[in-house]
C-alpha cells in the first residue's frame, strides 16, 4: 500500500488570524463504468453484423422501354417465327413462319384457347454475359400465349372472319403490360450490373418441350458451328437516369442497332438442332 505523507506547519505569527488552510489530496478517479450500456449495444450490433452481415438495400425499381427517337412511342414488339418442318428448307429464310401451327397447334386450339395452348409461354432469360460457360441468369420474363396478337382469317369451319392468335406481341405501359417492365435493383452499390444479354425459349405445353430461339434464321447463320454469343442473344441496357431500358441487336464487333419498335421488332427464330 502506497501512502503519501503530508505535514502542515502553523505559523505562530498568524495564530490569531482566521486564515484557512487548504490541502489538495490527489485521488484517482476512473470513469470506465460510465457508458457501459452503450458499449453493450455496440458489441451486440457488431456481433449481429459478423453473423448475418450488414443490411443491404435490395429494393427494386421498375424500368420501362425508352421512348423511340423522334416519337412518343414506348411499345416493345416481339415476333416469334417457327420452322416449317414439312415444306421448309434451312437455306430458305421464308421457311420460318409467324404461326403456332408449326408447333402443332391447329386453328381451333388457338381460336378457342385450348388448355395446352393457354399453358404454353415464351421465356426470356437475362444473363450477365453472353458466354454460356460462365453466365448467370439474373432475370426471367414470361410472355404467355394469351397476350398474342390477333389477326382476322377465314377458315372453313368459321363462317366469318375471326380473330386468331399468332406469336406476335406488343407490350406497353397500357394494354399488355405483362413482361413489359424490367424490375431490377434500385441501388447499384451491391451489384453494379446495367447490361444484360437476353435469350429466348418457347415452352410447348402440348409436347412438354422447350424450344430454343435465335435472333436470325438458320439461313443467315449458314453452319451449325457458329458463334453462339452472336446469334442467341439480344443486348438489354438499363438507364438509371430515367429508369428505362433499350434492347439492341449486336454483332461480335459490338455494332449495336436498337430493336423493338413496330417497324423494327425483336425477331426470334426457332433453332433447328441437327
Amino acid at each position: 500500500m502506497n501512502v503519501s505523507k503530508y505535514k502542515m506547519v502553523l505559523n505562530p505569527n498568524n495564530l490569531q488570524t482566521n486564515n484557512d488552510k487548504y490541502l489538495d489530496i490527489p485521488i484517482e478517479l476512473k470513469w470506465s463504468e460510465l457508458g457501459q450500456d452503450d458499449s453493450i449495444d455496440e458489441i451486440q450490433q457488431r456481433t449481429v453484423e459478423e453473423v448475418i452481415g450488414k443490411p443491404t438495400d435490395f429494393d427494386c425499381v421498375r424500368f420501362g422501354n425508352k421512348t423511340y427517337p423522334f416519337t412518343t412511342k414506348t411499345d416493345i414488339n416481339y415476333v416469334f417465327n417457327f420452322f416449317d418442318s414439312i415444306n421448309g428448307s434451312l437455306s430458305n429464310p421464308t421457311s420460318w413462319i409467324n404461326s403456332y401451327e408449326q408447333q402443332g397447334f391447329d386453328i381451333n386450339e388457338t381460336y378457342f384457347i385450348s388448355n395446352s395452348f393457354a399453358k404454353s409461354f415464351f421465356k426470356l432469360d437475362l444473363y450477365d454475359t453472353d458466354d454460356s460457360r460462365t453466365q448467370i441468369n439474373y432475370l426471367t420474363l414470361i410472355i404467355p400465349t394469351n397476350l398474342s396478337t390477333k389477326i382476322e382469317i377465314q377458315k372453313p369451319f368459321l363462317p366469318d372472319l375471326k380473330p386468331v392468335k399468332i406469336p406476335k406481341f406488343t407490350l406497353d405501359y397500357l394494354g399488355n403490360k405483362e413482361s413489359f417492365f424490367i424490375y431490377w435493383l434500385k441501388n447499384t452499390n451491391y451489384l453494379n450490373l446495367t447490361t444484360f444479354y437476353m435469350s429466348a425459349k418457347f415452352f410447348n405445353a402440348k409436347t412438354g418441350e422447350f424450344i430454343r430461339l435465335t435472333n436470325r434464321p438458320f439461313s443467315s447463320i449458314g453452319s451449325f458451328k457458329f458463334n453462339q454469343s452472336e446469334y442467341f442473344y439480344y443486348k438489354v441496357k438499363l438507364n438509371y437516369s430515367d429508369y428505362t431500358y433499350e434492347i439492341f441487336d449486336y454483332t461480335s464487333q459490338n455494332n449495336e442497332v436498337r430493336k423493338g419498335s413496330s417497324s423494327d421488332p425483336i425477331n426470334w427464330y426457332q433453332y433447328v438442332n441437327p
